[in-house]
């Protein structure tokens, strides 16, 4: 189900690649991508200390058919710049300050009633709801405070975030991404 495949699509490949920097402000928009049977999108919106990642789930490859949107805010703290190459790199924490989900599929949010996701049984089409360290299918959300211990760059006009993998999950300092992940960059859509 949707549900289940929503924990995944959200911190599996949960990316934030903003740092505090002017030059980074503004909206940056990654691809749709496939996961699994389902489609995703991140857009990230970059505003001093602060950054916002918007995840779109979908049902089609252009992601225009959207069931699920979740909505991360956070607040940064950015270290010192480091060479990999040809590309000055940034370790970045992104500390979590609120997660809202909201869905637009009718059968979605019966399921999600009926199984009282994330505690809920009143989830209606399109409205909001604040999951900020609930559980949701069995699954923490994160909690205000925690945080996702990410790297970040920019080259040319693509924002990178880190690769992730079972060691370097970005879950604690320690475990924070050690190369860029140049498979799945974000490009600048605006301000």
């Amino acid at each position: 189900m949707k549900a289940k495949y929503l924990f995944v699509l959200i911190f599996s490949s949960l990316t934030f690649p903003l740092f505090a920097d002017s030059k980074f402000e503004g909206k940056w928009t990654a691809v749709c991508r496939a996961d699994a049977s389902q489609y995703s999108q991140e857009t990230v919106v970059y505003s001093g200390n602060s950054a916002t990642l918007t995840l779109l789930g979908a049902n089609d490859p252009k992601c225009k058919n959207v069931w699920l949107k979740a909505t991360m805010t956070t607040t940064l703290n950015v270290g010192a710049g480091f060479s990999q190459g040809d590309i000055e790199v940034h370790p970045v924490d992104f500390i979590f300050s609120k997660v809202l989900f909201s869905f637009y599929d009718s059968a979605v949010i019966a399921h999600l009633n009926n199984s009282q996701y994330c505690g809920y049984s009143d989830w209606a089409l399109g409205a909001e709801k604040d999951v900020t360290g609930r559980t949701c299918d069995g699954k923490p959300m994160p909690k205000s405070g925690e945080g996702v211990y990410d790297i970040a760059a920019v080259h040319g006009d693509k924002l990178y975030g880190g690769k992730r993998d079972f060691e370097f999950n970005g879950t604690s300092p320690e475990k924070r991404p050690a190369e860029l992940d140049r498979s799945r960059p974000f490009v600048k859509r605006g301000m």
